[in-house]
């Protein structure tokens, strides 16, 4: 079934939002590892990704800047992409008249 009353994403705000949740949850765990010891093959792991991500306070700063930068990036491509399918969608399929 096509939706014909598609709405558009703010682009830029899904954007912010996923990146802020991405980079908070990496922060969260890189700290997690710090204090707590959890998570350490996530952490080193994902340190292979983020430059400079470790267990450590300083380490979850950095690789939740990064994850930010990589949410960020990766959202605003999806937003893109679902705002052109939207468009494309409700020229293309208009409802009919009855």
């Amino acid at each position: 079934m096509i939706d014909h009353n598609c709405k558009k994403l703010s682009v830029f705000s899904f954007a912010i939002a996923v990146g802020v949740a991405g980079g908070l949850g990496t922060l969260f765990v890189g700290w997690m590892g710090h204090f707590y010891g959890w998570g350490l093959e996530v952490i080193k792991m994902m340190g292979t990704i983020y430059k400079g991500y470790e267990p450590s306070i300083a380490g979850g700063i950095a690789g939740g800047l990064w994850a930010f930068l990589d949410g960020f990036i990766w959202a605003l491509i999806v937003a893109i992409i679902y705002n052109f399918c939207c468009r494309c969608c409700s020229h293309c399929h208009k409802p009919t008249e009855k």
